[in-house]
């Protein structure tokens, strides 16, 4: 995704200070500046991103990557954090690694939003480890695609592909 979004002119990105370290590592080999969210907590459980805070940060950047839902299952308010992101002419980018299952209602589901986003079906459908998908709205899907082209190995794990398969389905 990182790689696609670059692609598309995405020089600074947003995203939480409690994001997944491959998502720094990507910022870094790829030249994205990444643009902190701090976390807020209540009693150590880190809070969901309210519109209100992204909204100042989103000024300075080119996209906004969320993770939806977080570790502790709390989840954004997707519809108003798209309608920020059109405004503002922004990607929106989600990791839905732990919200796979969320497929089923499309009022919470990452895709329903996200410009590109990624379902790590590993984590809540049954796939085996490292079982993701990742996907795009149409603007996006011919730099997504360069992209799975490039880091895509060419000798993928066929009982991982085939329990994503059995997963989607």
């Amino acid at each position: 995704m990182l790689y696609a979004a670059k692609e598309a002119g995405v020089t600074k990105i947003v995203l939480s200070e409690n994001s997944h370290k491959s998502l720094f590592n990507g910022c870094a080999l790829l030249g994205i500046t990444p643009l902190l969210l701090p976390v807020k907590t209540k009693e150590n459980i880190p809070l969901p991103i309210t519109v209100y805070e992204l909204n100042e940060s989103l000024h300075q950047a080119d996209a906004l990557f969320l993770t939806h839902p977080d570790y502790y299952g709390n989840l954004l308010d997707l519809e108003k954090i798209k309608r920020l992101c059109q405004q503002e002419g922004k990607l929106l980018l989600i990791d839905g690694a732990h919200g796979s299952h969320l497929h089923f209602d499309e009022k919470i589901y990452a895709g329903s939003y996200a410009d590109m986003w990624v379902d790590g079906v590993h984590k809540s459908l049954p796939a085996l480890t490292q079982g993701a998908v990742v996907s795009s709205q149409k603007p996006c899907a011919d730099a997504l695609g360069k992209a799975v082209d490039i880091f895509r190995t060419t000798s993928p794990s066929y009982p991982i592909m085939a329990s994503v398969e059995y997963a989607v389905k």
